[in-house]
């Protein structure tokens, strides 16, 4: 492994000794830990042309760009100071809940190194089957002053509500199309966003960066984020009840049957979240 030196003059930079040509064509392995565009020059003062007499020589040169991109961007619980932690991914249907419809969480978007683990064939994009943790994963620096888009979907209850969401104070629109989030990256690969959802189920969540750099999309890693719960209950319209005993009133401490009312759920804006109806009873 050689540590290629910085700088435009291949002929003052890292001797690499001993590369296998064959046909004319010899193969690197090369690592980069930074995400951008870079100029790779190449050289060799050695060589010298048989047969010919060239003027002031000095060897082969060539140069060629490449361009870097961040492995994936990864969407997590910003845990306050602490290491960032997947969301909880509880659904309408059971598990873990996570807070209340309208109420702020906070997300921390870091845009990763290319992780072994969770890209098995080596193609550069995060294997369908991986479902591990990336909230630990390095970031990689060159990243910084980068408009990236948080993107969201409806997981569950199937085929209901999307709701709004809210990231950084910057609205999904309307919630029968939804738009991605622009969010702005900070330095060090990460953006820190207050983050809330309208709705009560749950979600999923990614971050990506279409055309970077030359035409590239970094893409993200979708993560679970659930169970929204509503905030508060309220009962609408009048309630309806049968007095006793063909009376007009009742008496304190007299049973009375026949009582009839119905309970709105409501997120933390005391707006009617839709979604509630269609949990899980148990919950």
């Amino acid at each position: 492994m050689y540590n290629i030196k910085v700088g435009s003059s291949p002929l003052n930079g890292t001797k690499v000794n001993n590369i296998a040509f064959q046909n004319g064509v010899a193969k690197l392995t090369s690592q980069y830990w930074s995400a951008g565009h870079i100029k790779l020059y190449l050289a060799d003062a050695d060589w010298q042309p048989t047969n010919q007499s060239i003027p002031n020589w000095k060897g082969l040169q060539s140069s060629t760009d490449v361009y870097v991109r961040p492995f994936a961007l990864v969407s997590c619980q910003d845990n306050s100071g602490v290491p960032n932690a997947p969301f909880p991914s509880g659904s309408s249907t059971g598990g873990a809940s996570f807070i209340a419809a309208g109420e702020t969480a906070y997300l921390a978007v870091s845009a990763i190194a290319w992780q072994s683990n969770a890209d098995t064939n080596s193609d550069g994009l995060i294997d369908s089957s991986f479902s591990g943790n990336l909230c630990n994963a390095n970031p990689v620096s060159g990243f910084d002053d980068e408009t990236v888009y948080v993107n969201y979907s409806l997981d569950s209850p199937n085929n209901r509500h999307n709701g709004v969401l809210t990231v950084g104070g910057k609205s999904s629109g309307d919630e029968s199309s939804p738009q991605p989030i622009p969010v702005d990256m900070w330095s060090n690969g990460y953006a820190y966003k207050s983050l809330a959802w309208s709705e009560v189920g749950s979600i999923k969540l990614w971050t990506d960066k279409p055309n970077y750099l030359n035409g590239m999309t970094v893409p993200g890693y979708k993560a679970t984020v659930g169970r929204f719960y509503p905030k508060y209950f309220q009962v609408v319209n009048s309630a309806v009840w049968d007095y006793p005993d063909n009376q007009s009133y009742a008496y304190m401490n007299q049973p009375f049957e026949g009582v009839s009312f119905n309970v709105e759920a409501l997120n933390a804006q005391g707006s009617a979240v839709n979604n509630y109806g269609y949990f899980e009873p148990t919950i």
